[in-house]
């Protein structure tokens, strides 16, 4: 049984709701805006929001006259079932449509909309031309309206959490909001999601698993360093998390756009990548370069390597504090060889010496003159120097043996990151319906719509085909 293949479920990761809470819009995008798109944010009002959830039928707001055109069209029976109070009706959704409209105008005439964390990707089947593009209000409305995702946002946010409350009613207040986003036309081929684990980046896959391109297959090295330098350079140490995936958008001049980021759980779609594969990768990502692919004859050995695995990282940090521990004892040492060459400095001068032992007995503070004339003087700037060369000495020796069990170089990391991409299509072989089978004349015969010319065409290439 090899790590990752069946048994990396027991890596069950889940977030926690401060991780959650972390990956909202609001709170990356506030700290990424220049690597992002220019966005707009509309906070959720009560009216909206019940709109949003009302599980009736799917209508859309509209204006009070076509309200009063439908009612007088509807029959009695209707009526009495009629809600005129009901959310599509209310002041809060037309005041946001209002808003809505405004704001797309300013970004440009279209849009993709999202709320705090997810975005109606699962329902881009109601969209115009199965797009996330919005270019009004209503469009808006009806992709938030359809999609699971955006129930998830507004009702179980935290439900993956490992802190995660039992009772729904308990989640900590959300301030939810509509976020309206400037459109871009992505290439389906150069959106990728990147996965970090404790601040190292680990694997890359393009998010849609069935767009070949040639020309990203032939970038992949590039992808893949660019990629780094991208997280390295502006997303560790300023995202106040460790753990999680983002998206970005790859231009073909290396031009990178954040698009999102996520907490990392197992319901996330990982495109290229099972949730197996993400635990395996993990694992490999904080092994040496060296260190073989470990195998196991039975699961309590694999769940044996997991507590190892756990203590490790125990150890390596408790070996982290011992030496920070270290550093300030010789840090201390080097003080005292200090303080005794400036006591060295007075014991051999007599004059300063008597001053001392005057100032003393009075209770009071001295200071020091300088004689010039005096040729016993310690150097004090000598000594001085001497000392910050040992220390130099020592903390470059500290950074050495840093780098010797910890530290990777640039290129130890950029290696050590799985990318993947979806591979060129295999070629039709079968000899029944593949077009690029039947001889050119065959083809010819379907472009001119004749039904009975094509099925004896295809029958006569069917039968050379298998009389071959």
């Amino acid at each position: 049984l090899v790590v990752g293949t069946k048994r990396m479920s027991l890596w069950n990761y889940q977030p926690t709701v401060d991780e959650v809470n972390a990956c909202q819009f609001k709170e990356w995008f506030t700290l990424l805006k220049k690597f992002s798109v220019a966005s707009r944010r509309i906070p959720l009002s009560d009216g909206l929001k019940e709109y949003l959830l009302d599980g009736g039928s799917l209508f859309l707001p509209h204006s009070n006259e076509s309200d009063e055109r439908e009612e007088r069209e509807k029959g009695e029976g209707d009526k009495q079932h009629a809600n005129p109070e009901g959310p599509h009706n209310h002041a809060d959704v037309k005041e946001a449509m209002a808003l809505i409209d405004q704001h797309i105008k300013s970004l440009g005439g279209a849009v993709m909309c999202k709320l705090n964390w997810s975005s109606p990707a699962d329902a881009k089947w109601i969209g115009l031309n199965h797009s996330l593009k919005c270019t009004d209000a209503s469009e808006v409305l009806l992709l938030l309206k359809s999609s699971d995702c955006i129930q998830h946002d507004l009702t179980m946010p935290y439900q993956y959490c490992s802190d995660c409350p039992a009772d729904s009613s308990n989640y900590p207040a959300i301030a939810h909001e509509l976020v309206l986003r400037h459109w871009l036309e992505i290439p389906p081929a150069r959106e990728f999601r990147c996965y970090v684990d404790k601040n190292r980046l680990f694997a890359i896959t393009q998010r849609l698993d069935d767009v070949y391109d040639p020309d990203v297959v032939a970038q992949s090295e590039d992808i893949k360093f660019d990629i780094f330098c991208f997280f390295a350079d502006n997303l560790v140490d300023v995202l106040p998390i460790q753990t999680y995936t983002f998206d970005i958008f790859y231009e073909e001049t290396g031009r990178i756009w954040l698009l999102d980021v996520n907490p990392m759980f197992a319901a996330n779609d990982h495109s290229l990548f099972s949730w197996s594969d993400i635990g395996e990768l993990r694992i490999k990502r904080h092994e040496k370069l060296d260190k073989q692919a470990q195998t196991f004859t039975s699961d309590e050995d694999f769940e044996k390597f997991l507590l190892e695995q756990n203590s490790k990282e125990t150890s390596e940090d408790r070996e982290e504090e011992a030496s920070v521990v270290e550093e300030r004892t010789q840090v201390d040492v080097l003080n005292r060889k200090l303080l005794d060459a400036f006591r060295i400095h007075i014991d051999n001068n007599p004059s300063i010496a008597a001053l001392a032992q005057q100032d003393a007995s009075n209770g009071s503070e001295w200071e020091v003159d300088h004689d010039e004339d005096d040729e016993d003087d310690v150097d004090m700037s000598a000594v001085s120097a001497q000392l910050q060369m040992e220390k130099r000495e020592i903390a470059s020796a500290q950074e050495a043996e840093i780098d010797k069990v910890g530290v990777e170089s640039e290129n130890e990391c950029v290696q050590r990151i799985e990318l993947r991409l979806v591979e060129a299509p295999a070629p039709i072989k079968s000899g029944k319906f593949a077009v690029n089978a039947f001889p050119r004349d065959v083809v010819e015969i379907a472009s001119t719509g004749d039904v009975n010319l094509m099925i004896r065409a295809m029958k006569q290439a069917q039968g050379q085909q298998f009389s071959d």
